[in-house]
């Protein structure tokens, strides 16, 4: 008998209350190599800041494109607003920067060579054990469930889009709030302790 499982995830002790939070801060988690979408990040920042003059970004995490990423950066002159932590070995210290920001973004690119649109993302679950709103591409089933759950917004992979979703949360501080409380519920239909029990009793049933 086979059964399909989602990744789960540990709500994170490091997640802050919508007072606690930098209401300006945008952060990215993850490998920085070709299809995570940091270019449309970069891209967006510009626009962002018209309306927000003091949004930043972080973007959490080291791969083959982060040299290249903030030369990038640089050439949009983005490069106050937005920082890059770098490889960070301890998961706990990643727990702690995602803990106090506004949203998280997961803009997967999506083309022919995206293999995230076939698997069950694990990076949008740990944005929301930290009680964070998603802004994500349409790519993959849990971008569907997360605008479902109004715990963030799916978007095409477009800036236009991304921008304009950044601006509408972090200019609605009600709706921002609305969705990191939503945020930290889905979390817990997918803490591991309940993806195993369900699976368990899926499979001897």
């Amino acid at each position: 008998k086979q059964i399909t499982v989602p990744i789960g995830t540990d709500i994170s002790k490091s997640a802050k209350t919508f007072d606690q939070i930098d209401k300006q801060k945008v952060v990215f988690m993850g490998h920085l190599r070709e299809g995570q979408g940091v270019e449309l990040i970069i891209d967006a920042i510009p626009e962002i800041l018209k309306k927000v003059p003091a949004a930043h970004v972080l973007i959490i995490g080291g791969g083959p494109l982060e040299e290249k990423l903030q030369k990038y950066a640089k050439i949009k002159k983005v490069g106050k607003n937005i920082e890059f932590t770098g490889f960070i070995k301890e998961y706990s210290e990643v727990e702690k920067l995602l803990g106090d920001a506004a949203l998280a973004v997961a803009p997967y690119v999506d083309d022919d060579s995206s293999f995230t649109k076939y698997t069950d993302p694990g990076k949008p679950k740990d944005y929301l054990a930290s009680g964070l709103p998603v802004i994500i591409t349409k790519i993959s089933q849990v971008a569907f469930e997360i605008e479902k759950k109004k715990c963030g917004m799916a978007i095409n992979y477009d800036k236009n889009e991304l921008v304009a979703a950044i601006i509408k949360l972090l200019t609605n501080k009600s709706l921002l709030s609305e969705f990191k409380t939503n945020s930290l519920k889905m979390a817990h239909q997918y803490v591991w302790d309940k993806v195993f029990d369900r699976a368990i009793k899926e499979t001897i049933s």
